[in-house]
C-alpha cells in the first residue's frame, strides 16, 4: 500500500509545522508514502524547498483577502495533483499544516476504513459545525471530492 498525503502552507503558517509534521507522519506511517505540499500566495517557496522529504507541487498565483479562499485554491490545487496521480497510489490524504497523526499505524487503520466508507473526515464540533471538514480527509479516489465553500449551519 502507497499513500499520497498533501498539505496546504500558507504564509501565516510557518515552515516548521512542515518539519513537524513530517516528522510524525514518518513516525507513524506503517507503509510507504509520499508528501506534497501546495503553497498559497503569501507563502515564501525559499522556505519550503529544503524540505527533501515534501514536494512543492504548486502555489496560489491570485492574492486573496481571505484566508480560506486562499487554502481552498491550496485544497483545490491538492485535489488537481491528486487526480493526475490516482493509478500510483492505493490512498489520499489530505492533512491541514498543523494536523499530525498521532496513532501508529494510522495509514492501514484508515485504509481498512476504506473498506466500509468511501471518504474518512472529521465534523469540526471545536467550532460548532455541523460539516465534514478537510482539515484532515483520506480516500481512495479522488474523484469523489469536491471542495468548495457553501453556507453551512453551525451550531450558532
Amino acid at each position: 500500500m502507497k499513500t499520497l498525503i498533501g498539505s496546504v502552507f500558507s504564509g501565516t503558517g510557518k515552515p516548521q509545522l512542515l518539519d513537524l509534521q513530517l516528522s510524525f507522519i514518518s513516525q507513524n506511517t506503517k507503509n510507504a508514502f509520499e508528501h506534497v505540499s501546495y503553497l498559497t500566495e503569501n507563502a515564501n517557496p525559499n522556505e519550503y524547498t529544503h524540505y527533501p522529504n515534501s514536494t512543492i507541487i504548486g502555489q496560489n498565483s491570485e492574492l486573496h483577502v481571505d484566508p480560506s479562499k486562499s487554502h481552498l485554491n491550496g485544497l483545490l490545487g491538492l485535489l488537481s495533483y491528486f487526480r493526475s496521480q490516482q493509478d500510483q497510489y492505493d490512498m489520499f490524504a489530505v492533512l491541514d499544516s498543523d494536523c499530525f497523526p498521532i496513532a501508529e499505524k494510522w495509514d492501514q487503520t484508515c485504509y481498512s476504513w476504506l473498506t466500509e466508507y468511501p471518504i474518512i473526515s472529521c465534523i469540526r464540533t471545536e467550532n460548532l459545525d455541523t460539516f465534514l471538514h478537510p482539515c484532515i480527509c483520506v480516500f481512495k479516489n479522488p474523484n469523489l471530492l469536491d471542495f468548495q465553500r457553501c453556507k453551512n449551519k453551525n451550531l450558532l
